[in-house]
């Protein structure tokens, strides 16, 4: 082949359509992720999934020795663990210790490979080897860069959900942006906590099983089960999007295409494709405890004193939302933003923005009833992490529906430049914070951050290669300030490609039309929703009495309602039962007629057989 025929056959058209907008979103999102890991494992929840990992990748099993807790342990801050006949388990579910193992292996055989063709990276990388032994930094590298691959196919994901719900183009790309950079996501995007690979698994999950109710293909409920089932295996609160997919892959778009044989068939597919897909899970549980249902958390001496739903929910959500140390709307107050998109998605979609809300709402109920959910170390609430993703669908719908409105956009801007600062803060200058009274941005972050103290050898490395620029909080402003302006010309010039250049404007989906059956099934979606949660809540409740009411009589004296149950807490529940029976209302005038019919031909038949 000749260099003319080589230049002819590698066309700009041909380099445009491989690097497509899909392409571009997914390498910026992964490239930024990854110059920001911070080449730690940053604290004992991603260590107990590391040492999973490493035994069994040098030792070919899944526990650890016990000297790795001891004081002056070879590892510099001790793993999560359950400790069974003298021997060391992660108390943590494996499934992100699973996806580590070829990470693993390909960052210690590539990595001394490279440091060894590459003398600069040993200057990167020598300084933190002291904190792991034998060179598992490099393992850590390899790790890391493999879960900002998987972040980033998360955001891309997002993207495409977007796409499907009728959202623009440069309205799915900016909102998925504003995921990626505004959310505490991108902090646990570079880590071995779970909550991020939780999230790329749950909107894979509900993008597969849109998927399948546009192209009636078995292929995407299969992948729907796939990535449902290892989402459990990564976290275990993924299991609350098994029964919400479920009842979405029930539900017909009309009553057209209703069989009950093809939904029960579509339902027994997604089902064995997600137990399936949980097998390593159930393998992992019977090898170590005997059996398949066993629960590493029952060992765990951290999780014996804080596995119980037993907290005022409405306390509970206020450390999630709205806390100082840990609230989203806190750390990223453009989340309300999301919301709001998906307020006004609900007219064309009723159904799906139903199941994305309950599934929302799931994680937000369960760990705000959880003891601690500040989470611990953490820097946000971390353990809401996996719904961010959904919630990010909401930013493509509003800037879409509010393109116009000064107000909205002016929102947006402030809150996001609020929610921008804080993230950065927290990925750049990796916060984790133990105590829950203290404010990781103005208590921690602020002085690491006048102090240069970057903890993304990275990005230090890249800044420490300009001094007379980087190095100083001046530099600092400058190289941010610089990038602002960037920013803004590539968004002038993507304006003009998109509406002078492409005329994608006009390619833009029609969004289908809705019809009543589709707002009764949201509703039916709701209804069943609010019955298994108070169901559930009662359930626990009669329980705690049943369990603690001689107990707490004799040592408070007080009534048991004003220990368990405060008022603002009975008041919550109340609603609740409010809401369910005005869905079920709706439900039954609906369907009054269809009833009356129904009996009606039962009681004619009846008759007849009689006769």
């Amino acid at each position: 082949m000749t260099f003319q025929s080589f230049k002819s056959y590698i066309t700009w058209k041909k380099f445009t359509k491989v690097f497509s907008l899909r392409g571009k979103l997914l390498l910026f999102v992964f490239i930024i992720y990854m110059i920001t890991i911070p080449l730690t494992l940053q604290g004992p929840n991603a260590t107990s999934r590391f040492l999973v990992t490493k035994s069994i990748v040098e030792e070919g099993r899944f526990w650890f020795p016990v000297e790795y807790i001891e004081e002056g342990s070879q590892y510099w801050l001790s793993p999560d663990y359950a400790l069974i006949d003298d021997k060391l388990y992660s108390d943590k579910a494996p499934g992100v210790a699973f996806l580590s193992i070829p990470l693993f292996i390909l960052g210690k055989n590539l990595g001394g490979f490279l440091m060894d063709l590459w003398p600069t990276l040993d200057s990167i990388v020598s300084p933190y080897i002291g904190y792991l032994p034998n060179n598992d930094i490099l393992a850590v590298v390899g790790i890391q860069i493999g879960l900002c691959l998987l972040a980033a196919f998360g955001i891309l994901r997002l993207y495409d959900v977007s796409r499907m719900m009728g959202v623009s183009e440069r309205s799915s790309t900016l909102g998925a942006l504003l995921t990626a950079f505004t959310t505490p996501y991108w902090v646990y995007a570079r880590t071995m906590f779970g909550h991020v690979p939780a999230a790329v698994f749950l909107i894979s999950s509900v993008y597969h099983v849109l998927k399948y109710r546009e192209s009636k293909n078995n292929y995407h409920l299969i992948a729907a089960g796939f990535f449902s089932g290892f989402g459990f295996v990564i976290e275990f609160p993924s299991l609350f999007a098994i029964p919400w997919l479920t009842m979405l892959i029930l539900l017909p778009i009309s009553r057209n295409n209703f069989s009950w044989k093809e939904r029960f068939k579509s339902v027994f597919i997604y089902g064995t494709a997600t137990t399936l897909s949980a097998f390593p899970l159930f393998y992992y549980n019977y090898t170590n405890f005997g059996s398949i249902l066993a629960n590493v958390l029952s060992f765990s001496p951290i999780w014996a004193a804080t596995l119980h739903l037993l907290e005022p929910i409405h306390e509970g959500i206020v450390v999630l939302l709205l806390n100082d140390s840990r609230g989203l709307i806190y750390f990223s107050p453009i989340v309300l933003f999301g919301f709001a998109g998906l307020f006004l998605a609900y007219r064309r979609y009723p159904v799906e923005i139903m199941v994305i809300f309950s599934l929302i709402l799931s994680f937000i109920i369960f760990y705000g009833k959880k003891y601690e959910a500040h989470g611990g170390a953490a820097f946000g609430p971390r353990y809401i992490v996996p719904i961010l993703l959904l919630i990010g669908i909401g930013f493509g719908i509003i800037l879409d529906s509010m393109k116009n409105s000064s107000l909205t956009q002016g929102g947006m801007i402030v809150t996001g430049i609020w929610s921008f600062f804080s993230t950065t803060l927290g990925a750049l200058y990796a916060v984790l914070i133990f105590d829950f009274n203290i404010n990781p941005l103005f208590e921690e972050a602020l002085g690491k951050f006048n102090d240069g103290a970057l903890n993304t050898p990275i990005l230090r490395y890249l800044i420490e290669r300009f001094p007379e620029v980087g190095g100083s909080l001046i530099g600092l402003i400058i190289a941010i300030i610089t990038m602002v302006v960037v920013f803004r010309i590539l968004l002038f010039l993507g304006e003009f490609c998109y509406e002078v250049i492409f005329k994608l404007s006009k390619q833009q989906g029609i969004p289908r039309e809705t019809n009543d059956y589709e707002f009764v099934q949201a509703y039916s979606v709701f209804a069943i929703g609010n019955f298994l949660f108070v169901l559930v809540y009662f359930t626990e409740l009669a329980y705690i009495l049943s369990a603690t009411y001689i107990q707490l009589w004799e040592e408070n004296n007080q009534m048991i309602f004003e220990k368990i149950l405060p008022a603002s807490e009975l008041w919550f529940i109340i609603a609740f039962c409010i809401l369910t029976l005005h869905s079920l209302w709706n439900l039954f005038w609906y369907y009054h007629p269809q009833l009356s019919d129904l009996f009606q031909n039962l009681i004619a038949r009846r008759k007849e057989d009689s006769e």
